[in-house]
């Protein structure tokens, strides 16, 4: 594991996208919605990126911030966004013909009473088994408070990211 890149680049529509685990300059930060743009902005910076793809936190967002920058977390498949749903999370970029990038969230539906039943079967944790029938969550230490307060309250899709209109002139 330690021989791997901390992150991947590539191109998309013009623009530099970097993938990290937690940030680019520590892979087990946890970067979350509430987590400052000032902060964000600084990480995408440093990465020289247009759009930053993190994961780790679990909590999917995407997050316009100055100059055209993009945050975004996809999510977790395996893992329930703490958010009373045991769905996964994933996202699709899209480029567009005429340059643009359009970025969606969406839903993992999946046989999580199978997957909480194997692990349980392998003895393993049995808080993540019961996160992953209830949506919840073993433990909420590492969350702000602003997240935390939304423990529970089921994610809308629809609520945030963005279409290739508001992208294009987002970044443009």
């Amino acid at each position: 594991m330690a021989s791997l890149p901390g992150a991947i680049g590539f191109r998309m529509a013009g623009r530099r996208a970097v993938v990290v685990h937690g940030s680019f300059t520590r892979v087990n930060r946890f970067v979350f919605p509430s987590t400052s743009a000032s902060e964000k902005l600084g990480d995408a910076r440093l990465a020289e990126a247009d759009l930053v793809i993190a994961g780790h936190s679990g909590l999917p967002f995407t997050e316009n911030l100055a100059g055209g920058t993009i945050w975004h977390n996809p999510g977790a498949i395996g893992m329930p966004a703490n958010d009373g749903t045991p769905d996964g999370w994933y996202a699709l970029l899209n480029p567009e013909v005429d340059g643009r990038l359009a970025i969606t969230h969406h839903r993992l539906p999946y046989n999580f009473s199978e997957a909480a039943r194997r692990m349980r079967a392998a003895s393993l944790s049995e808080g993540y088994a019961r996160a992953l029938e209830t949506g919840l969550w073993p433990s909420d230490d590492i969350l702000p408070a602003i997240e935390r307060a939304s423990a529970g309250q089921p994610i809308n899709a629809a609520g945030f990211g963005f279409t290739a209109e508001q992208v294009a002139a987002l970044i443009g």
